[in-house]
């Protein structure tokens, strides 16, 4: 595919550059351990009390594997859910930045 120089320039010129992911690098590696450990802990609180100690360990291990393999995004948007105070939105801190 052939592109007309000047279009290309012109429309390069014309696009704000795409500066969130370096933010969001930032951010995930500012908040998913964190993020993580709430969703973990909340999870864990919500099981029945009723269980066995072997049976609630088992499915404790199955739920920290589960919330391992969440990614960044998932697990922040839960988290806020849960403790909206110890995780802020990405849209947050951007706006801090760009201010």
């Amino acid at each position: 595919m052939q592109y007309d120089l000047p279009a290309s320039y012109g429309l390069w010129l014309t696009t704000p550059p795409n500066d969130d992911g370096e933010a969001w690098e930032l951010y995930a590696d500012r908040y998913h351990d964190t993020a993580a450990t709430i969703v973990l802990d909340h999870l864990t609180e919500t099981l029945p009390t009723s269980l066995l100690a072997h049976d609630r360990a088992a499915i404790v291990g199955k739920l920290a594997a589960v919330v391992q393999g969440l990614d960044t995004e998932c697990l922040t948007a839960w988290a806020r859910e849960i403790e909206p105070d110890r995780v802020p939105a990405f849209e947050d801190g951007r706006e801090r930045h760009a201010a």
